[in-house]
């Protein structure tokens, strides 16, 4: 169990060991109406929980990723618990009617504590069903989750004035008030009109725009602080035109020595105009995040694997590689033709000044895809290895469940997911 995993545990126990301690003789499960009953108030404080942790993980704090792990994979969990959040809130009234009747659903003139209550429930619902029935444009989604902390200070009131457990127990009543102040925190850190002072972004420039094919790659350099990040990180990209105002995450493909630079793949809406953005541009950073890399998983031997645009990546770490030899990296190169393969002159460039470093085309449209099997038979010591993964979901999704097979630890392989909402 990771610590995202355990953390969540514990913050779910925190709360049940409170309010089991408020009357631990079980006479609240004693019948059916009271058994409900309970369920409700259970259901509350495990989905008030979880929603306080999960704005706080979406606040992107830097120092969160340092204790959960990677951004991007912390992200996955986020979306599971917030759709755990929602059950466990809808669950919480119903359990209540087996004691109060079916008019707790409705709203009561006077008791504005019950209301809040209620108007928590269904604004919840409306921005998850949004979130994820829905298919908005990114602004708009980007939007209506800047209102789930508001939603959960209506919540956190309801829970503090209702007649309740938490309101008649001291210990639940600092519980509930804790947890409500660090999710405040997080959501006025990324979501308030103060999150431009208090969230910290490099301002660099628009140097070059080069598009190759379906692939622009632009250069950025700083107009004064430069950000420093490890090879294999990305960082959230905003550019200050008319047209362009979502942000968006990119790896980055240049070391620090370089001028800061991006890699993006024409595949929807906004990556397609990126071609047009202007020299000179000003470009809003905030970053670094990610673990995608040999610098956190550092075997001597490493097998890195991009599929398509997930090269962007693996620039930066192939040209951080030790010129001595002190890793031994195959990178594999899947493409569906030599065309498509953006960048593969400078990895072969790379090649020969990286001393233990191969690279390794494929083309798909006359080898088919790539197997584990084959790069086990093509690689030695792969059960020595890290093993990198960067491409569509389902080539990733596909060779970590064949190279598990093989016997490589999950442990050991490593992917690079964008699915940041």
């Amino acid at each position: 169990m990771g610590r995202l995993q355990a953390t969540i545990v514990v913050l779910c126990v925190i709360p049940l060991t409170l309010w089991f301690v408020i009357d631990p003789s079980l006479a609240r499960f004693s019948s059916t109406p009271l058994i409900f009953n309970s369920l409700g108030q259970i259901t509350a404080l495990l989905g008030f929980t979880l929603f306080a942790f999960n704005i706080v993980l979406a606040a992107r704090f830097p120092w969160v990723e340092k204790v959960f792990g990677p951004l991007n994979k912390m992200y996955v969990t986020h979306h599971l618990i917030g759709v755990s959040v929602w059950i466990l809130l809808l669950i919480h009234p119903l359990g209540l009617v087996s004691t109060y009747g079916l008019g707790l659903l409705l709203p009561t003139y006077g008791n504005w504590a019950r209301n809040l209550g209620l108007s928590a429930v269904l604004l919840l619902s409306a921005l998850l069903i949004l979130t994820l029935f829905v298919k908005l444009p990114y602004e708009i989604w980007k939007a209506t989750h800047k209102y789930l902390p508001v939603v959960f200070v209506i919540g956190a009131v309801h829970g503090l004035f209702v007649p309740s457990d938490v309101s008649a127990s001291v210990a639940l009543t600092v519980y509930v008030s804790i947890v409500s102040f660090i999710a405040v925190v997080g959501g006025v850190y990324r979501s308030s009109p103060l999150s431009r002072f208090l969230v910290k972004k490099y301002k660099y420039k628009v140097s070059t725009v080069t598009q190759t094919g379906s692939v622009t790659e632009i250069t950025l350099v700083p107009e004064k602080e430069h950000m420093v990040f490890i090879p294999g990180q990305f960082a959230f990209f905003k550019f200050q035109i008319p047209g362009f105002t979502e942000t968006h995450p990119f790896s980055i493909v240049y070391s620090n020595s370089s001028p800061l630079g991006m890699c993006i793949k024409s595949e929807g809406d906004y990556t397609s105009k990126i071609h047009s953005v202007p020299v000179g541009t000003p470009v809003l950073i905030e970053g670094p995040f990610g673990r995608f890399s040999y610098y956190f998983h550092n075997r001597a031997r490493q097998i890195w694997i991009a599929g398509g645009i997930g090269i962007t990546p693996f620039l930066s770490l192939a040209q951080s590689l030790p010129a001595n030899g002190v890793y031994t990296t195959d990178l594999y190169y899947v493409v569906k033709n030599k065309e498509e393969a953006f960048k593969l002159e400078y990895l072969k460039q790379l090649e020969t000044q990286k001393k233990g470093l191969t690279v390794i085309p494929i083309f798909t449209n006359s080898e088919g895809h790539l197997t584990a099997e084959q790069v086990v038979e093509k690689s030695k010591n792969i059960s020595r290895a890290d093993i990198f993964v960067c491409g569509p979901p389902p080539m990733m999704k596909s060779l970590r469940a064949q190279f598990n097979r093989l016997g490589i630890r999950h442990g050991h392989i490593h992917t690079e997911e964008f699915s940041l909402n």
